[in-house]
């Protein structure tokens, strides 16, 4: 009868692998501490820096942000805050001046619809995409493009002389 080495194999194995775990987790030996020199050392350079002299930013009201051409009637509102990104001289006898808004076309819609009656215009329409005012013999129109988040509000004038 023939024994299979296979379990003895097994074991001794297992009995290594034991041993040389309990051999890693042996304490180390103490080491003998080491004396470190002490040295004085100065400030650092920045160590009487402050701020209290600089600068600080000052909150400003929400307004128009780049140029706005000079033909563009003072009496016109203009949605803030926003932006200008494009505009055109006139062309027909009427130019246009285009801005950015973070808000949505219905924002802008209902801030036009309270603003120009409130600075002497009468509104002769309001679109999704389009609120019409007229003042005296003039007429402006916004045109509005849902920019998702944003809108991009066309001003379309006849430019003062």
């Amino acid at each position: 009868m023939q024994r299979s080495l296979e379990p003895l194999q097994l074991g001794a194995s297992a009995l290594v692998l034991l041993v040389g775990l309990v051999a890693a987790c042996a304490p180390p030996a103490p080491e003998e501490p080491v004396e470190l020199e002490t040295v004085d050392v100065d400030l650092p350079i920045d160590a009487e820096l402050s701020t209290e002299g600089d600068l600080q930013a000052v909150q400003r009201a929400a307004q128009v942000s780049g140029l706005v051409p000079g033909d563009v009637p003072p009496d016109l509102p203009l949605f803030v805050p926003s932006s200008v990104v494009d505009f055109a001289g006139p062309a027909e006898g009427r130019a246009w001046v285009e801005f950015d808004a973070g808000e949505s076309p219905a924002v802008v819609r209902r801030w036009l619809g309270e603003r120009l009656p409130a600075t002497g215009w009468t509104v002769g329409a309001i679109g999704d995409d389009l609120v019409q005012a007229h003042k005296g013999g003039r007429r402006i129109d916004y045109r509005l493009t849902d920019l998702a988040p944003g809108t991009r509000i066309r001003l379309e004038y006849a430019p003062r002389p």
